[in-house]
């Protein structure tokens, strides 16, 4: 089956196997998930992984989300409110 996954030495492998199923070979999403082993399965993602460019904490990237969102209201009030 199609599906995406973080490159890795071992989901490269199963990129043009036609003959193995990499979902079914895979199993141990434990070890993979919670133990942080990269080889132990395929990590699974989406489009957007594509978009990755670093590492944050995550509490700077909910400072950012909150403060995005308190301009946004901020400049929405002033358009529609006090304008």
């Amino acid at each position: 089956p199609a599906l995406r996954a973080l490159r890795t030495e071992t989901s490269a492998g199963y990129q043009f196997d036609t003959e193995r199923n990499a979902m079914l070979e895979l199993l141990d999403q434990d070890a993979l998930y919670f133990g942080g082993d990269m080889e132990a399965s395929l990590a699974l993602c989406g489009q957007v992984a594509g978009r990755i460019d670093g590492v944050r904490p995550v509490a700077d990237i909910i400072d950012d989300c909150a403060r995005g969102c308190t301009q946004t209201l901020a400049a929405l009030a002033d358009r529609y409110v006090g304008g």
